[in-house]
């Protein structure tokens, strides 16, 4: 840009920065102050407006005055007459006081008459419920307890709002008791707000505060408003301000919200001077900008274009030893003279740069590193043999027909390369990847320092670049077979170590078709436990085919394949199609001991011969240890399932398992020892075997333990345990010693509960003593019973005899002595005959458990059913 624009531009934008700040300040200055002014004019209004709502309510309370001090309302509160109805209460009546309510209710609340006019349509109709529902409130305005009670104010009712007035029924002189309520409303609805801001000559309008209906400006006033906050000013556009307020119903909670709207009179006239007065302050200042120019031209510009075209001619001759001449004793006359040295010095250093220039151009050439230097759009200036070489080319001529672009994989990676060089000037060892003239992916480091112009916008790149495409594909092959050993030592179960580890595979392969197929010989099945294609479906588990997979199966070796190489075989039926045919192919086999397990394949469905040697290389070595990996987890999964097996096979087993450590603390208990001691498993662990075996038998149990570290045989063991709350049980069962490198590790123990066992034995040998001393007794009371029934039988016998001679009781009185002996000798009779049937039974009440327990030799008796042998 040339000084004429410059300076034009330097004293326009000046100007127009001094335009707009005084603009900008002036228009805050009027509009503040405007605003102030229409604020506090507006909350005027809103008062105004309240208050002239505040005078209907009043207007209606002196209306109902009239009606409820009245005799006859007072009568009619109580008598319920039809001629007051027919009288005082027709349409007429509310189309003259401009009410739509009337209600009449009784000293206990109960509505005597009510009616509601329609002003509107000229009609009667039903009384809103919302009213109805008002009315059975003890405290509500419908219970007017004392004779100068009144409530007036506002209801919601419905889709619009109400003017109520409650007051009590009296006589005409005002005195009381009341005689019930009177209730007057009228309608607050649209019509009504006209004719009110008809009145006040106001913009008004009144919502519900509970209307789901509503503008964007009412919702967000909504939220601004409060009993804190009741008045709300907001400016709805330029031409426009409102101020909102709430207006409380009769329970004092918000029921509406009046709006209130006014022009933006003073603001607009505000504007309006700060147009006229911008308009004169530009015209002003146009005509001081062109004076100014006109001087800047004549003394120093026009002077200083002259200097510009001598240093202009002078640089257009190459070598020229030329001047440049400017008269005067001004500072441009100075530059003058500073620039005729500063030519004299350039010459000197051309000749001195053209000496260095050869000495570079001999280094650049023959360096080893790949050195080049391009623009920022890529073009490639000059580039050595070795850069050529690096990129797939033969010369550099051919790489500087081609663009820097070219060899990049994304132009984004050009675009961050270049983005980061511009921030910090120059790169040291900045890792990418680019692509050969030949399609091979390589990773170079590239040193490069960026030049900028005075702008400081990137003008070229100087640069060199090393291959560390081996260096790197070791590194990221070392850090994936770590990444794999790490998923394998981690994962939970053998599908999820396979997701894990193929996930990282595609990650590092860049691959976008990968499968993993794994060949099982015991079902002779083949899966594919991880399958990533863009075209096809995961396969089902299958039967063995001809497919590529197959292939390698049979073979053991790896398969690299093209589209024309797949048709080949094809022909030959050594293989068949399965699935979508791809254009590159490369599947290595996995194998464990000779033996392969299954196959790893990488396809590409729009790409021919894209798998190299090197590629193959790669993909057998992931292979190898993928192969290494899973055979390695099978193995622990199995063993890890055979674990769990065992381990859930004591747990729920009836016997007593536990293993007790060298030092006699418990290592394990299964379930059943923990629900029969009553112990918890958490409680259990540090205990010592020690803690819970009964003193009667502790001793005893120990040197069985000290035995069996010592290698000795134990045979049947028995002991007792201590439950946890107390109790005793009585084990038995058999324990083993284990030892490791010579040491004991662990003693074994598997038990029996046998409590009950003993218990029921105790009570046998208890049952076979009583059965023998009942036997005992037994005979005794059939001895007892012959020795006492055979005389005692002879006694009854001749005692009958005796009474059948002798006379009558009345006549002799003998014969009541005969008949008291022969009924004592028949009771004596019948008690030795009871007392031996009672030890009968005895004797056979413990047979049932002799029979079933036989503890001792020669003791037992067979099962006789009670209910027979009684």
């Amino acid at each position: 840009m040339k000084l004429h624009k410059k300076t034009l531009t330097t004293i326009g934008v000046t100007f127009g920065c001094l335009i707009v700040i005084l603009y900008a300040v002036s228009r805050s200055f009027l509009n503040s102050r405007s605003v102030t002014f229409e604020e506090e004019a507006l909350r005027k209004d809103i008062r105004r407006a309240t208050s002239a709502l505040n005078e209907r309510v009043a207007a209606l309370s002196s209306k109902s005055a009239d009606w409820a001090n009245w005799d006859d309302t007072y009568e009619f509160a109580e008598d319920r007459n039809d001629e007051y109805i027919e009288s005082n209460l027709g349409d007429k009546a509310f189309v003259d006081l401009g009410i739509n309510l009337m209600m009449f209710l009784n000293e206990q609340g109960e509505i005597v008459f009510s009616k509601y006019y329609d002003l509107k349509n000229h009609c009667q109709a039903p009384v809103p419920p919302g009213l109805k529902n008002l009315v059975p409130f003890e405290d509500g305005f419908a219970k007017n307890n004392s004779s100068d009670s009144e409530i007036q104010g506002i209801v919601l009712v419905r889709e619009f709002g109400m003017e109520i007035v409650s007051r009590p029924i009296l006589t005409s002189d005002g005195e009381g008791p009341p005689h019930g309520t009177l209730i007057m409303g009228r309608n607050l609805d649209a019509q009504e707000i006209r004719h009110l801001a008809e009145v006040t000559e106001l913009t008004l309008s009144l919502r519900r505060v509970d209307d789901a209906v509503t503008t964007p400006d009412f919702t967000d006033v909504r939220l601004l408003l409060s009993m804190n906050n009741p008045v709300v000013i907001k400016l709805l556009d330029k031409n426009t301000i409102a101020g909102y307020t709430l207006i409380k119903d009769i329970y004092g909670n918000s029921a509406f919200t009046l709006e209130v709207k006014s022009p933006r009179d003073l603001y607009m006239q505000s504007m309006t001077s700060l147009s006229y007065f911008m308009l004169l302050l530009i015209t002003v200042g146009m005509v001081f900008a062109v004076m100014m120019l006109w001087l800047l031209e004549k003394l120093v510009l026009a002077r200083l274009a002259r200097l510009s075209a001598d240093a202009d001619r002078i640089g257009a001759i190459t070598g020229s030893s030329s001047r440049v001449h400017l008269p005067g004793r001004d500072e441009l006359s100075g530059l003058a003279d500073a620039i005729n040295g500063m030519l004299a010095r350039l010459e000197q250093s051309q000749r001195e740069v053209q000496i260095n220039e050869e000495r570079y151009r001999n280094l650049f050439d023959e360096s080893l590193a790949g050195n080049y230097i391009s623009t920022p759009d890529g073009a490639i200036r000059l580039c050595n043999l070795a850069y050529a070489r690096l990129l797939g080319l033969n010369s550099p001529a051919e790489v500087m027909k081609s663009s820097a672009y070219s060899f990049y994989k994304d132009k984004t990676d050009r675009e961050q390369f270049l983005n980061r060089l511009r921030a910090e000037k120059r790169l040291e060892h900045y890792e990418k990847e680019l692509v050969r003239a030949d399609g091979k992916h390589i990773t170079i480091l590239e040193n490069v320092i960026g030049t900028f112009n005075e702008n400081g916008d990137l003008v070229r790149l100087n640069g060199n670049l090393f291959d560390i495409t081996e260096r790197k594909q070791a590194d990221n092959e070392q850090q994936l077979i770590h990444s794999i050993t790490n998923i394998a030592s981690t994962a939970e179960n053998l599908d999820t170590m396979i997701q894990l580890m193929l996930d990282e595979i595609v990650k590092f392969l860049e691959a976008k078709n990968l499968f993993l197929a794994l060949y099982d010989r015991k079902s002779e099945m083949l899966s594919f436990p991880y399958f990533v294609d863009e075209v096809d479906d995961v396969p089902a588990p299958r039967k063995l085919k001809r497919g590529l997979t197959e292939w390698i199966l049979r073979h053991g070796t790896a398969l690299s394949l093209s589209r024309e190489l797949f048709n080949e075989l094809l022909e030959r039926q050594e293989i068949e199609q399965i699935g979508t045919l791809p254009r590159s192919f490369l599947g290595v086999p996995l194998m464990v001991k000779s033996k392969t397990i299954g196959a790893l394949v990488i396809q590409s469905y729009d790409q021919e011969k894209l798998y190299d040697e090197e590629t193959e290389r790669v993909l057998s070595t992931i292979a190898t240890q993928l192969a290494s990996v899973l055979e390695r987890k099978r193995a622990e999964d199995e063993l890890r399932v055979s674990e769990e097996r065992y381990r859930d096979l004591f747990e729920s087993a009836g016997d007593l398992i536990m293993i007790v450590n060298a030092d006699n603390s418990l290592a394990y208990c299964n379930k059943a020892w923990h629900d029969t001691l009553g112990f918890k498993h958490e409680e259990m662990k540090g205990l010592s075997l020690e803690a819970l075996l009964h003193d009667d038998c502790r001793g005893e149990c120990m040197e069985l333990l000290d035995g069996l570290r010592a290698g000795e045989p134990v045979g049947l063991l028995q002991a007792k345990f201590v439950k946890k709350d107390g109790r005793i049980i009585s084990v038995e069962g058999q324990a083993s010693a284990n030892f490791k490198e010579g040491k004991l590790d662990s003693i074994r123990g598997i038990f029996r509960d046998v409590t009950e066992q003993r218990r029921l034995e105790q009570e046998v040998l208890e049952a076979v003593s009583k059965a023998k001393h009942l036997e005992g007794i037994h005979q005794v009371a059939v001895t007892l019973q012959h020795e006492i029934n055979n005389p005692l039988s002879g006694v009854i016998g001749n005692a009958e005899i005796m009474a059948m001679i002798l006379p009558q009781v009345a006549v002799n009185p003998s014969a009541k002595d005969i008949e008291s002996l022969k009924v004592a000798a028949s009771d004596i009779v019948d008690m030795a005959n009871r007392i031996a049937k009672t030890v009968e039974k005895l004797k056979y009440v413990y047979k049932p458990v002799l029979a079933i327990h036989p503890v001792q030799e020669g003791v037992g008796a067979e099962m006789i059913d009670l209910k027979d042998s009684e």
